[in-house]
């Protein structure tokens, strides 16, 4: 191919005719390569693939398609169309084939053919795979039957970029065997492929997967499997850290609690202190106040002991000791 990619995306947003955003500022590309589309229902999947492959437009941003693009809808198949090929979208390049083998063609159906001069073999080969007979009336196919239809002609054209949605959806699974031996050659052929499914056996052979994720796209590179071991390694991380936080938490409760109970024991003990301290501190200012008065009653004691019992060193040790205590008692009390 000329180009490196088959499809390039430069800061796309993708607005719903309601105005909500779907996606902002898109930056992708789509190369020779599987890659696919995967999330939840109803998150944009099928609108982007619609958009990459030139079938609705974009609200801001630019998209490169140096090629081709072919889309196979999810819902195929109009029930009143005359022939197989006509459902498959094939009529007009096998019915110019045929004019050419008969010598009747125009101009025109040079071009129509192009250079799919083998396309008549490849749509009777896929035919015969899928179990399906060219004489069978449209009107009595089933949904499978029909979806097959849609995909064989896409897998029998010439477009560089085929973007698939939901292919395996209606298929049993033999033709789902068939829907991954055409997609696998189809990559082979150096071409690329935007698959959008839930089926994990047809994302398992992906060469990588963007997952639709808060507007934008969120990258892997790989298939199912490798995406599958992704969100459990993830699962596993963010359980981890939930524990911690619990670990954390409960290690952080712990520390208040010792510290409210820390506080608690120097309160009573302060309670404590101030209950075996005597009396309150008006009534120790009052007693202070009188300790001249107090001096002298000592003095006026000693006195009369010392005229009792006759005895100077007696009354004075007495003397000592009442003043000691006196001043003990006082120092205490300030």
């Amino acid at each position: 191919m000329a180009h490196p990619y088959f499809a390039a995306l430069h800061g796309v947003d993708i607005v719903l005719p309601d105005g909500r955003v779907l996606f902002h500022d898109l930056h992708e590309t789509f190369g020779l390569e599987t890659v696919a589309l995967i999330g939840p229902n109803g998150s944009g999947k099928s609108t982007l693939a619609r958009t990459i492959a030139g079938r609705l437009e974009h609200m801001a941003g630019r998209i490169e398609r140096p090629g081709r693009s072919a889309w196979v809808e999810q819902q195929t198949g109009a029930t009143d169309a005359p022939t197989l090929a006509h459902l498959a979208g094939l009529d007009r390049p096998l019915a110019a084939l045929r004019r050419l083998a008969q010598g009747t063609a125009a101009e025109a159906d040079f071009e129509l053919v192009g250079d799919d001069w083998d396309l008549q073999a490849r749509w009777q080969a896929m035919l015969d795979q899928a179990g399906l007979d060219e004489s069978l009336a449209p009107a009595a196919l089933s949904g499978g039957q029909r979806t097959l239809l849609s995909l064989i002609g896409a897998f029998c054209g010439d477009a560089g970029l085929l973007v698939l949605d939901e292919p395996s959806n209606h298929l049993d699974p033999a033709h789902r065997r068939f829907l991954l031996e055409q997609m696998q050659a189809w990559r082979q052929a150096g071409r690329g492929l935007l698959l959008v499914s839930h089926d994990r056996e047809l994302l398992d052979h992906a060469d990588r997967t963007l997952e639709v994720h808060a507007g934008g796209l969120r990258r892997y590179g790989g298939g199912w499997s490798l995406v599958a071991a992704r969100r459990e390694a993830d699962l596993a991380a963010a359980a981890a850290r939930l524990a911690r936080a619990r670990v954390e938490r409960r290690q952080g409760e712990a520390q208040l609690r010792d510290q409210a109970d820390g506080a608690a024991r120097r309160n009573a003990r302060g309670e404590r202190a101030r209950a075996a301290g005597g009396q309150p501190k008006i009534v120790l200012r009052t007693y202070l106040s009188r300790e001249p008065v107090v001096a002298e009653a000592l003095d006026k004691r000693v006195l009369r002991y010392s005229s009792l019992h006759g005895s100077p060193c007696a009354s004075s040790r007495l003397a000592r000791a009442c003043h000691a205590s006196s001043s003990t008692s006082l120092s205490l009390l300030r």
